[in-house]
């Protein structure tokens, strides 16, 4: 029997408590992929340090909104594409 291992796509949810690490997780995801470039790293790791907020860097990548960086809580549901 012949196995197709070449899938287009995959759909990936993560799910879990309040600061469990899920956006934290996508984005290391997408960095690990080369889906985000360093000068965009970097601009986070600068937005991250001035909140005080170095241990999120990798969930700024995914948390885009303004209210989303300040509390570290997602309010909306993300989606990206790697």
């Amino acid at each position: 029997m012949k196995v197709d291992v070449e899938r287009l796509s995959a759909n990936i949810v993560f799910i879990g408590h309040v600061d469990a690490g899920k956006s934290t997780l996508s984005g290391r995801i997408l960095k690990n992929c080369g889906e985000v470039d360093e000068a965009e790293i970097r601009k986070y790791e600068i937005e991250a340090k001035e909140k005080n907020r170095e241990s999120w860097v990798l969930a700024y990548i995914m948390d885009i909104n303004e209210e989303e960086r300040t509390k570290g809580i997602t309010v909306e549901c993300g989606k990206a594409h790697f």
